[in-house]
């Protein structure tokens, strides 16, 4: 018996391989999380989305509670199971007019974890619509076979490398995502995805959090790191992390900076398989 989707809901997701909108906070309490990252924004002078972009829960204790809010993980325990492992999050923020973007891809190629099952939650701070740069999904391309993709360099990319689909796509197929604050899209890692630039004057701001269960086996050599948030690790696939006590404190840095260079070490093997695809 599901514990958040609805039996429809599932079938979506296996369907199109994502699935949306899915209630995760009261509008009220997303609007309170728009404030923090506006309120860290102007205290530190730091970007959100470069500053708190990957592994942003070994560094905040807020966003370290967020990936285990218990309403989320109900509706990643509905596709996942029991027993899940986070293995990273960060902000993506767009201003009014901003022209940052995330190219179409599959983020497959950014994890070396088989089987290839992972899930993605986009949690909305905001409203999020096509006029604002909401993503956008190709629905069933998680069903094909894996996309080849190219190493680009695009400077208003998102992405933490600017992976894009090789050849481009038909872009009539993509489905549009519309949310409330505090509702979220649920999507499986092979699903091809991206987003437009903000063509509004109103900020789009969502939380990305990467969703394991703990049966998922790391292919790169080193392991990389992940916190369990929910259930029971019987298999010891990954590194565990720490639960940071205060906003950059020096074990949470520590956990950051490690997992920073364990994810390199990863990426090289990853950049020698997207080259062979």
């Amino acid at each position: 018996m599901p514990k958040a989707l609805t039996t429809e809901q599932l079938a979506a997701f296996r369907r199109d391989g994502f699935v949306f909108p899915v209630r995760a906070l009261g509008e009220t309490e997303a609007a309170g999380y728009a404030a923090k990252v506006d309120e860290f924004e102007a205290r530190t002078g730091h970007l959100a989305s470069k500053k708190l972009r990957t592994k942003a829960h070994l560094l905040v204790p807020w966003l370290a509670e967020l990936v285990r809010h218990p309403r989320v993980l109900d509706a990643v325990e509905d596709v996942l199971g029991p027993d899940i492992l986070c293995w990273g999050c960060g902000l993506f923020v767009k201003r009014g007019r901003d022209p940052a973007f995330v190219s179409w891809h599959q983020d497959t190629w950014y994890w070396s974890w088989q089987p290839k099952e992972a899930m993605t939650v986009w949690l909305a701070f905001t409203k999020t619509n096509p006029e604002n740069g909401a993503v956008r999904y190709v629905p069933g391309s998680h069903l094909r076979p894996i996309a080849a993709h190219d190493w680009t360099d695009k400077a208003s990319n998102l992405l933490t490398t600017s992976l894009e689909v090789a050849g481009g796509l038909d872009e009539s197929q993509a489905v549009d995502t519309r949310l409330r604050p505090g509702e979220m899209i649920l999507h499986h890692e092979r699903v091809v995805h991206g987003s437009a630039p903000n063509r509004s004057d109103a900020p789009r701001i969502g939380f990305s959090i990467q969703y394991i269960a703990t049966s998922l086996k790391e292919t790169a050599i080193p392991r990389t790191s992940a916190s369990l948030v929910r259930g029971v690790d019987r298999f010891n696939n990954f590194e565990p992390e720490p639960v940071p006590q205060s906003e950059f404190d020096p074990v949470g840095v520590a956990a950051f900076d490690r997992a920073q260079a364990l994810y390199r070490e990863a990426a090289k093997h990853l950049r020698r398989e997207a080259f062979r695809a």
